[in-house]
């Protein structure tokens, strides 16, 4: 798919213990893209899922470089009470 994850933790984790997901999108197509991250818990409310939405952009032309300009990447998801927000800002020289 054009989402990837990474992590950290493992086949279980123990309570109060921490771990770290990574989303990376390598978009396949040209537009808006839309996926799912679930993680799996024992946890009320479980499955938790997070809406995953980015836009893919045309690739330059052969021989062409990546267009210069400003990319921002928008990165939101809400589990139970947490609610996260952040924004990238990413320059292409």
């Amino acid at each position: 798919g054009d989402f990837s994850e990474v992590t950290n933790c493992g086949a279980s984790l123990a309570a109060g213990a921490t771990c770290a997901i990574s989303v990376r999108m390598t978009p396949t197509i040209a537009g808006a893209i839309t996926g799912t991250l679930t993680i799996a818990a024992s946890a009320a409310g479980a499955p938790h899922t997070v809406g995953l939405v980015g836009t893919g952009v045309a690739l330059p032309t052969a021989g062409g470089a990546t267009p210069s300009g400003t990319y921002t990447v928008n990165i939101s998801g809400v589990v139970g009470t947490l609610t996260h927000s952040t924004g990238v800002t990413l320059g292409v020289q």
